[in-house]
């Protein structure tokens, strides 16, 4: 009887070739008609079981060609030079982050004594701006007035900018005593015609310390910075020097209150005394102010304290080697965590007298450079310092105002 399994298999086997040949005959041998050219292959032309592989091999060969053109059109049109081309083509690339711009801040010394700047180390320094504290009726008193005409000439020869801070008077039994507005106007008038060189003025000085008649009195003060508003238009105008006792924020609010009150626009600098932040190594009173005014701040006096005897300054670390470490974070932390100190003014000079009670100066009573000194002229270029500033967390003031300048402070972060 005859096997038919091999002719069964024989003709499995050839369905088989059929599906993967269409050359080949039903005996597995390869016809002749395929030596010819077999013509394009087509989706008719391929049997129906092996279509589907055949349609992802035309696929892939269809993206393969559109590729080219694809990256030819890409091209024509180049990226920008501040964005970063893709590495691969339709696919967006996270971008670079930005890389914060130096700030840049002014140094400057406060000091009262002319003969700072014939100093040959006061030279070496490079700076080119000072502070002057003022009583505000110095220019009724000749022997005021001839400090003044001192200090001012001697500035003007070294070219020096100076910064005018108005404050109380230095005559027995009138330190308590404020100006008039007319009285604050005819002394604005007689120094601008005297100086006209000077165009940095603050109102007052530490405004809201107990011992300046101001303490109780921030309407006042704020028609001394409409005054000086009115007056020189184009002038830096600080509406005081605040000092960073706890009312800071409160006293500072009731200021800004009053000069809006007299349809001023925001003040867009503010002087600040900050002795009690830095001399802790600390920016916590800097940085509430910050966060209760708009536009820049100037600190208008500053320094590590060597020796003092105030209730609150004798508490400080004290000593040479302190402060300059104090100059130190001065120049370097403090600006980089409060990037909008736009000038720092170093308090003093030298230090003078037999019975000192504050000694914070640059150099010693005998004229040597002391660390702070060293740190600042080390840091100092053409007059300012360049940080990189560091991204900080906002802080949220809240003041309750009651009564005269306020009793309560919080600085809370978020």
């Amino acid at each position: 009887m005859r096997d038919t399994r091999a002719v069964t298999g024989r003709r499995h086997w050839a369905r088989g070739m059929d599906a993967i040949s269409p050359c080949t005959g039903p005996d597995g041998i390869r016809q002749q008609r395929c030596n010819r050219d077999p013509g394009p292959l087509t989706l008719a032309t391929l049997p129906r079981m092996s279509r589907l592989p055949h349609v992802l091999v035309f696929a892939c060969l269809a993206l393969a060609a559109l590729a080219p053109a694809s990256q030819a059109r890409t091209a024509q049109v180049p990226y920008p030079p501040s964005t970063p081309a893709p590495t691969v083509p339709g696919y967006p690339t996270t971008p670079a982050p930005r890389v914060p711009a130096l700030v840049t801040t002014t140094i400057g010394v406060a000091d009262q004594s002319g003969a700072t700047f014939g100093d040959p180390l006061f030279t070496a320094l490079g700076v080119h701006n000072a502070r002057l504290n003022l009583a505000w009726d110095a220019m009724d008193y000749d022997w005021q007035l001839a400090e003044l005409d001192t200090w001012m000439n001697a500035a003007q020869a070294a070219g020096i900018q100076p910064l005018v801070i108005f404050s109380q008077s230095r005559v027995p039994g009138k330190t308590r005593l404020l100006p008039t507005s007319a009285q604050f106007s005819q002394m604005v008038d007689r120094l601008r015609a005297r100086y006209p060189f000077v165009t940095d003025f603050a109102a007052w000085n530490e405004a809201n310390h107990a011992g300046q008649p101001s303490y109780k009195k921030p309407a006042a003060v704020a028609s001394f910075y409409k005054i000086l508003k009115t007056k020189c238009p184009t002038c830096n105008v600080l509406p005081a020097s605040l000092l960073d006792n706890p009312n800071l924020v409160p006293w500072t609010l009731q200021l800004r209150k009053a000069i809006l009150k007299l349809r001023m626009p925001e003040p867009t600098i503010w002087g600040l005394h900050n002795y009690s932040d830095v001399n802790r190594l600390k920016d916590t009173s800097t940085r509430a102010l910050l966060a209760a005014v708009k536009g820049k701040v100037w600190i208008t006096e500053t320094g590590g304290v060597v020796y003092a005897t105030s209730p609150t300054a004798s508490k400080f670390p004290q000593g040479e080697g302190y402060a300059g470490k104090v100059a130190k974070f001065i120049l370097g932390p403090l600006i980089r965590n409060n990037p909008r100190i736009e000038r720092e003014y170093f308090y003093n000079w030298k230090p003078g007298g037999t019975s000192q009670s504050w000694d914070s100066g640059l150099v010693s009573g005998l004229g040597q450079p002391r660390p702070a000194y060293v740190a600042i002229k080390n840091a100092v270029r053409g007059g300012v310092v360049r940080n990189k500033p560091v991204r900080q967390k906002k802080i949220k003031v809240r003041a309750k105002l009651k009564r005269g300048a306020g009793k309560r402070v919080a600085a809370k972060r978020r």
